[in-house]
């Protein structure tokens, strides 16, 4: 078999600070992520993910001595294609939600103006307090 690249510690030491690098800035979306999309639950979110970020590599590894490294390359692309789509389409979620928001909020001017106006009882005697 003819290797596209030859073995040597400085292609493997670069290549283990571009994985690691990766490993990083995907933890980093994903954070991000699980805050945005669920604040509530996002530490259950974020655990979910890395379980089956987790559960992938694993059952890679233990199919590697079936696969040739062609075929595991080809299914490594289609995942990530697969993982790319996903990831978009739920940032394409949270902007639309981040935009409705906002317009709620601009829409929304007489709830202003009528917490503006209103009226506090302080003590129960009739004597208000205008906010």
């Amino acid at each position: 078999a003819e290797f596209i690249l030859e073995f040597s510690v400085p292609i493997v030491l670069v290549m283990g600070f571009l994985f690691g690098l990766l490993d990083s800035c995907n933890n980093t979306s994903r954070t991000v992520m699980c805050a945005t999309a669920l604040p509530a639950k996002q530490t259950q979110v974020f655990a979910v993910a890395r379980f089956y970020q987790a559960l992938a590599g694993s059952i890679l590894l233990f199919c590697s001595p079936l696969l040739t490294t062609y075929l595991m390359l080809g299914i490594e692309a289609i995942l990530f294609l697969i993982g790319a789509g996903f990831f978009l389409r739920v940032v394409a979620l949270l902007n639309q939600r981040r935009r409705d928001s906002k317009s709620d909020l601009t829409d929304d001017n007489s709830s202003v103006e009528s917490f503006e106006s209103a009226k506090v009882d302080i003590d129960g005697n009739g004597n208000d307090l205008r906010l």
